[in-house]
């Protein structure tokens, strides 16, 4: 009967270990930093990815999501039918829950610290 519940629980376990799919942040069109992001479901055979590129050589644009794994790490040229702007489009791919959105939540936050401290040991708060 032990035997039995144990392949039991182990038949249930396997299927849904294997349809797990990535969770990433998702963003249309960002500019400079700014992106209005929502959290999505990757596809089978899909990675998190991150995009930066940069629009008439002045407008930095930022791109997140879903992407083949076989389009990853690739720079592509892109054209906006409705000017015909061309702009570069690199993107970087990861393969974790919402890795690719969270170096920049870091960073932002190391950096405060950084500078909280940094102004406190100037200001003589912190001995």
């Amino acid at each position: 009967m032990t035997r039995m519940l144990l392949y039991l629980s182990l038949a249930l376990m396997v299927p849904s270990s294997l349809c797990q799919t990535l969770e990433c942040f998702h963003c249309d069109i960002g500019f400079w930093d700014l992106c209005y992001t929502t959290i999505t479901n990757c596809s089978e055979g899909e990675h998190c990815f991150v995009g930066y590129g940069k629009a008439a050589d002045v407008l930095d644009i930022k791109l997140l999501g879903c992407l083949a794994k076989e389009e990853c790490d690739q720079e592509t040229t892109i054209e906006l039918p409705t000017n015909n702007t061309l702009y570069v489009m690199k993107r970087t791919c990861c393969d974790e829950d919402l890795c690719n959105g969270g170096s920049a939540l870091h960073t932002t936050f190391m950096t405060t610290v950084l500078s909280l401290l940094t102004l406190f040991m100037l200001t003589g708060l912190l001995v």
